[in-house]
């Protein structure tokens, strides 16, 4: 959606009393945002930058939503100069490119150590610029509070799964994350029963649900499980068929639990 006036009355001040929340996404700089393209297969790096100054001059906060590719793995502090330019960010939130077509990744995709040592990166940055003081940063937020054990709202470090999170779709189709195929990961409604109900049911005897069972209980024994929390599910799920990102995505969790281990507060 692209935001004009007009959408910001409707959302601001027609709907004020729904509170709502806005998030952008855009993956840093016009370079950086190359993957994100519009209707006419043009980089959307000016159309939402546009939308940023139309926030920006009407004081509205908002999130930035950016997905770390092959192309932006050294642009750490590229991005980090980019999201500091911005005056009036929320929160910024980074995922990974972990596109997976017939177990292997695509060439676009990132694996998850080259990930993990974005978040060292850009951490390092973010940290020697004190922008903590205007805005958390996720994915080292959530673990940051797992190093202190503390709980954690981002889904990957915290024992809330894939089920606590439902996906709304087009026709009234509800689905769990939408990190899953919501073919797959479809929950059936029963209008005699409460959602809560309704999903323990779906965890009991749906098979997929029962593979991500599975990957949780893998955990069971590795020494970091109270920090990693079983990591992002969907994430492993696609992964779960190549033993080599398997233990790719292990080992780059252990990457960052070495890397932050000494923020632990006394």
């Amino acid at each position: 959606m692209l935001l004009s006036e007009r959408w910001l009355e409707l959302l601001f001040n027609k709907y004020s009393d729904l509170a709502i929340e806005l998030s952008l996404s855009i993956d840093g700089s016009e370079t950086m945002n190359y993957l994100r393209q519009d209707f006419n297969k043009k980089n959307s790096f000016k159309s939402v930058y546009k939308s940023i100054m139309l926030l920006e001059r009407y004081k509205i906060k908002f999130g930035v939503l950016s997905v770390v590719s092959k192309n932006s793995l050294n642009y750490a502090r590229d991005y980090i100069d980019f999201i500091k330019s911005i005056k009036n960010i929320r929160f910024v939130k980074l995922n990974a490119l972990f596109n997976v077509i017939n177990n292997k990744l695509t060439r676009e995709s990132i694996t998850p150590r080259e990930f993990a040592e974005f978040i060292i990166e850009t951490a390092k940055y973010y940290i020697f610029e004190k922008l903590y003081e205007r805005f958390p940063f996720e994915p080292l937020l959530g673990i940051l509070q797992r190093i202190n054990n503390k709980e954690s709202l981002f889904c990957n470090y915290s024992g809330y799964k894939c089920l606590n999170f439902i996906s709304v779709y087009p026709g009234g189709m509800l689905a769990a994350c939408d990190g899953l195929s919501a073919n797959d990961f479809r929950i059936n409604i029963n209008n005699n029963l409460k959602i809560n109900e309704i999903l323990v049911k779906e965890a009991e005897h749906n098979k997929k649900f029962e593979e991500l069972n599975k990957l949780t209980a893998f955990c069971e024994n590795c020494d970091i499980k109270d920090f990693c929390m079983a990591g992002c599910l969907s994430q492993r799920f696609y992964f779960r068929n190549n033993k080599d990102l398997s233990e790719d995505f292990c080992n780059s969790k252990h990457l960052l639990f070495n890397a932050f281990k000494n923020f632990k507060l006394n």
